[in-house]
């Protein structure tokens, strides 16, 4: 580990309990909390991790890194952000920017629609305003479990746990 991390280092990014450092060439090189889970996810993306990696964003137990096509990896607990399955098809490239709660990511692609993973409860689901997340988001705020985005037009679309901002409806008229 120290032999990898002895030069070429551009960033490092952090979770609760782990570190992730992307070199020069895009290499990925994890440590920190790796039990047999953290460990299996990170081995199932390993070779993804060994080149082009731009940046990297996290949750609290889970990692997702965009590269240069675009396309999003993601690697830690499944139930924290780390199994990004279901939306794999709209990761596979154009991501610009990544933001998360706790235990939820939200990415932004080109042209401002918005792929969301993770526990609904941590504003994981966004489906129930996709239809506004479609387009034109230029950027995302958010809380321990809720996200809020901003629109071109300046109109302001929350989603994740209602009683930690991800519902704006009572204050709607004034966004």
């Amino acid at each position: 580990m120290r032999s990898q991390l002895s030069g070429g280092v551009t960033n490092i990014y952090s979770s609760y309990k782990s570190f992730a450092a992307v070199k020069t060439a895009g290499e990925v090189i994890t440590w920190g909390m790796e039990d047999d889970m953290w460990l299996q996810t990170l081995t199932a993306v390993k070779d993804q991790l060994s080149s082009d990696v731009q940046r990297i964003y996290s949750t609290v137990y889970a990692f997702a890194a965009v590269k240069t096509s675009g396309a999003v990896i993601t690697w830690g607990y499944e139930n924290w952000g780390g199994d990004s399955a279901s939306v794999r098809a709209q990761l596979s490239k154009d991501v610009q920017r990544i933001y998360s709660t706790v235990g939820a990511f939200a990415a932004v692609k080109a042209g401002g629609a918005v792929v969301t993973w993770g526990p609904a409860d941590c504003g994981g689901n966004s489906s129930a305003v996709q239809d506004q997340l479609s387009a034109d988001v230029i950027d995302i705020y958010s809380t321990e479990r809720a996200f809020a985005a901003v629109k071109v037009t300046g109109d302001v679309i929350t989603w994740g746990n209602a009683l930690l901002g991800g519902d704006s409806s009572t204050v709607q008229e004034l966004l």
